[in-house]
């Protein structure tokens, strides 16, 4: 009776998260350093930073905008940026931009890349960060 309910279980689950997981793969790819270079050097795109602002602050890739994912109106801030255009999501280790992607996807956008390595990967690869302090 028990590996009954056991089975279960483990089929409910896979069938919530396996969906989930095929949604967020029609939309979004997940990038590491060296893809997030190519795309921002082929084209038009806007790069988010989803940590806080304090975290933004202490060091930044170049031309990313902050929205903090941990702000309470941060799926109304989204819908600002322009959903015709792909959108990078990075936070600190990548934790943060794949909570972010049901937002993303929730409103409009089509085109989502998620570096999922984060300020942690790039600072690993040596790649320069954007400070504001002198």
């Amino acid at each position: 009776m028990i590996y009954k309910k056991l089975l279960m279980c483990f089929i409910i689950c896979t069938a919530i998260f396996g969906c989930k997981e095929a949604v967020n793969k029609e939309h979004v790819k997940d990038i590491s350093s060296k893809e997030l270079l190519k795309i921002i050097e082929s084209g038009d795109v806007q790069l988010i930073d989803v940590r806080t602002p304090a975290e933004f602050n202490e060091g930044y890739i170049e031309n990313a905008k902050n929205v903090n994912f941990a702000s309470p109106s941060f799926a109304k801030d989204i819908t600002t940026l322009d959903k015709d255009k792909p959108v990078i999501i990075y936070c600190r280790s990548g934790n943060r931009s794949g909570k972010s992607v049901k937002d993303f996807i929730n409103a409009g956008f089509t085109k989502i890349y998620d570096f999922n390595g984060g300020i942690l990967e790039w600072k690993s690869e040596g790649l320069p960060l954007v400070t504001d302090t002198p």
